[in-house]
């Protein structure tokens, strides 16, 4: 499901990325230093999170499949942020990596093309037993309370967006006034109830679960965003190939 990089420029500009003061503020609260120092932030697009972790003191590991991405998270990059053109399908190629945190943030989860199962166990196995996952995903029942077409200007350009909700599918087209790009984008989409099954199938305890990255706003249909917190078990199925350490879009 590559962007297209006229998606870039309206929503992830490189030179004028949106704010994440909220999503760090939440992360440092709920992934605390000393514990959580290494994190692995999966699908990190040009690394707008690990780049603003690294001053704090976590050592962010950004991994995302477009390259132009990654080249542009990595310009300027602070001292404790690296960045890697890695598919978030293949996180076992990661062997002998292990990570006291996985970010996954942005609804990066759940792509269509993906084993969203699958991935949810590699992400796993990629934590050190009590290390924690964060999802930043949609909440389906909120989805359906969207219009399904919308036209709006971001960034001098006005963007036509088709929204299809059908069962636990989620589609978006995206086209462009001033452009030929063409985006479409579909992802399977959860309750928080059914992500939380999901975790807990593959060895994860769920911590918390919330909306806009605000513990006093509970995860529910009011709210497209929700965040979801999960602590790997240590009864969790061993990944052979790691080794402890001491101590991975709807408006917003």
């Amino acid at each position: 499901m590559p962007y297209s990089a006229t998606w870039f420029d309206t929503f992830l500009p490189a030179d004028d990325p949106p704010p994440v003061d909220r999503e760090i503020a939440f992360v440092r609260r709920h992934l605390p230093l000393p514990d959580h120092r290494r994190v692995l932030d999966v699908a990190c697009g040009v690394g707008r999170h690990a780049r603003a972790l690294a001053p704090h003191g976590y050592e962010v590991l950004g991994i995302d499949r477009s390259g132009a991405a990654i080249r542009a998270a990595r310009e300027g990059a602070p001292d404790g942020a690296r960045f890697l053109v890695h598919d978030l399908r293949d996180l076992d190629a990661l062997e002998g990596e292990a990570f006291d945190a996985v970010l996954c943030l942005w609804q990066s989860f759940g792509a269509a093309e993906e084993d969203d199962g699958a991935v949810l166990a590699a992400m796993t196995r990629r934590l050190r037993p009590g290390g924690r996952l964060l999802l930043d995903v949609y909440h389906r029942q909120a989805l359906a309370r969207l219009p399904t077409e919308e036209r709006e200007i971001r960034r001098g350009r006005e963007v036509r967006t088709i929204r299809t909700l059908e069962g636990d599918r989620y589609r978006v087209r995206l086209s462009y006034s001033d452009s030929g790009d063409r985006d479409e984008f579909e992802w399977r989409v959860f309750t928080p109830e059914e992500l939380a099954a999901e975790g807990a199938a593959r060895g994860l305890s769920p911590l918390l679960a919330c909306a806009w990255f605000d513990v006093d706003i509970p995860a529910s249909a009011e709210h497209v965003r929700m965040q979801l917190l999960f602590e790997r078990a240590d009864g969790a199925p061993p990944d052979q190939g790691a080794h402890a350490v001491d101590g991975g879009r709807a408006r917003s």
